[in-house]
């Protein structure tokens, strides 16, 4: 493992947004939690679960698609959850 890839939640937020802004709602609406449990990320409930010790095996475009298809994942939750309020 390349130790010197880090995983930068930021960064990986800022990339997402870059290419999808429309997802700032979204965004702000998912808790985020750094645990190790996640293998290397997971969701449940209005929350994205991630292992940052695990993230770092991939190159930072992968890390930024791992937490992009965990909040793809959320979407549905998200919509529902807005239909209620």
């Amino acid at each position: 493992m390349d130790m010197d890839i880090r995983f930068d939640l930021n960064e990986a937020q800022s990339n997402i947004l870059e290419k999808y802004p429309e997802w700032r709602d979204l965004m702000a609406a998912v808790e985020f939690k750094n645990t190790p449990a996640a293998d290397p990320a997971g969701y449940s409930g209005r929350t994205v679960y991630y292992n940052s010790r695990d993230l770092r095996q991939f190159p930072r475009d992968a890390q930024t698609y791992l937490i992009a298809q965990q909040l793809m994942r959320s979407r549905n939750t998200y919509s529902r959850l807005l239909k209620m309020y």
